[in-house]
């Protein structure tokens, strides 16, 4: 899962669709961290959050 170059994310955050969170980073002290792995996570539909200067940023992801 990548996002643009431009975005300097604060926290990233993956919840499969029962609420768990499956994958959480606190990529604030990070340089250039534009993607995560996720080789490791089950096949399924999950929602993304990355937060940005106090505000959140959702989306839909399907990982095959």
């Amino acid at each position: 899962i990548s996002w643009d170059a431009s975005i300097a994310p604060s926290n990233v955050q993956l919840m499969d669709l029962a609420g768990k969170v499956v994958y959480l980073e606190n990529i604030s002290n990070a340089a250039n961290i534009q993607s995560i792995d996720v080789e490791n996570i089950e096949s399924g539909i999950y929602l993304l959050n990355i937060y940005v200067d106090g505000s959140v940023h959702t989306e839909k992801v399907v990982i095959k």
